[in-house]
């Protein structure tokens, strides 16, 4: 893979010289880490394996309003709601019995706002494009899996649209009170609430065809 060697302030400069990155798609982890400085940021694991709710939530969030605003500051946020350095002991966490999967420390918008601006000016465009493929890839594949989820009314798709839904999905499984309130949730693996919402979604459209099929 090619690497420009400029940070991405100079961002539609450097895009238009990395025509290869539209047609060369990445599917997988392209590498596990990157050094910007002093610090080694490490890349999430494939499928949103170590991904959890607030983490996909916020990444979803920026996302959209980079495709619709092509506003950079946005675009580095998304990388750095992934992209995070290990924990100091993170080899310790591998020993005990409530390891999470994830080395990684753990996600905070305070501190993602702080990186997303040395990203800004010191990650080269290419790390930058390759992560965001990368979670192109992974964004589809999930909700690809999780379908009957994101199959929303008209009267939800705007919300959806907008961002909005992704920390309203959050907020609406927190009500239901089965993984705890609204913190907890945030915290959970993302499969393990979509898996949840997909369960839930299934079993009321059953009961909805039930209902029509007795009317009948």
């Amino acid at each position: 893979m090619v690497i420009l060697g400029f940070g991405n302030s100079d961002f539609f400069v450097a895009l238009k010289k990395l025509s290869w990155i539209w047609t060369s798609k990445i599917a997988h982890k392209p590498f596990r880490s990157f050094r910007v400085g002093l610090t080694r940021y490490y890349l999430p694991e494939e499928n949103f394996e170590n991904t959890n709710g607030i983490e996909l939530a916020m990444a979803n969030i920026y996302y959209l309003r980079f495709a619709t605003t092509q506003d950079t500051a946005a675009f580095n946020e998304l990388i750095a709601i992934f992209c995070r350095p290990r924990k100091w002991n993170w080899w310790w966490y591998r020993l005990t019995g409530n390891y999470s999967g994830d080395d990684r420390i753990a996600y905070s918008s305070m501190k993602t706002a702080k990186v997303a601006k040395v990203f800004r000016k010191k990650l080269p465009i290419g790390y930058s494009f390759a992560m965001l493929q990368y979670f192109e890839s992974m964004n589809k594949q999930f909700m690809g899996f999780y379908k009957e989820v994101f199959e929303k009314d008209e009267s939800t798709k705007q919300l959806f649209a907008n961002g909005e839904g992704w920390i309203a999905t959050l907020e609406d499984v927190a009500k239901d009170g089965v993984h705890g309130e609204f913190e907890k949730v945030c915290e959970l693996n993302a499969h393990t609430i979509w898996m949840y919402l997909k369960h839930n979604k299934i079993k009321t459209d059953e009961q909805i065809r039930q209902l029509e099929r007795n009317r009948d």
